[in-house]
């Protein structure tokens, strides 16, 4: 085994570990809540509980074929400097956030991982504490998810809104 990457590997792998070491383990609502409460005089406004309502639009060039909502409850936690995502059990929802230079405006992220790349889009939040902002899913993403039956000229675009619950 090349030393060199045996050594890189363990470093990465001592960050990791000190990393995870200090994260806190939230499996609920609650104990999402419970962190909020605790750090409420440290929170940036992009951290806390919101309800993210996403409606997805099908379409074969300009015409709207298709459409599709869904919702969920999703907790936002600043990590270093990132803000990262998770469901009400803890799990990764797979989205990012970064500060940008203006004020409650963060650069949305979303990792593909079929395809390994990011989607991204400005995401800003308003006075009523709502977050919004819209992306298109990638041609080579949406060539692997509908596979025989991708047409050229099909694309999805995602309109998401996300309405912060907590804390108040």
């Amino acid at each position: 085994m090349n030393m060199k990457y045996f050594h890189g590997f363990a470093i990465i792998l001592l960050l990791f570990a000190s990393v995870n070491v200090h994260a806190q383990t939230f499996k609920s609502e609650g104990d999402f809540k419970k962190y909020f409460t605790e750090h409420a005089d440290s929170l940036d406004p992009v951290e806390g509980l919101w309800t993210v309502n996403t409606t997805q639009e099908f379409y074969n060039y300009d015409t709207l074929y298709d459409s599709k909502s869904f919702s969920q409850t999703v907790a936002v936690i600043k990590r270093d400097s990132v803000f990262f995502s998770y469901d009400m059990k803890g799990g990764a929802y797979n989205v990012y956030f970064n500060k940008t230079k203006v004020n409650k405006v963060y650069l949305f992220k979303i990792f593909l991982k079929e395809i390994n790349q990011y989607t991204k889009a400005d995401a800003v939040i308003s006075a009523d504490r709502t977050m919004e902002y819209n992306y298109e899913f990638p041609k080579q993403y949406l060539q692997l998810v509908f596979k025989d039956s991708f047409e050229s000229g099909e694309h999805v675009e995602n309109k998401v809104t996300w309405n912060k619950i907590f804390p108040k």
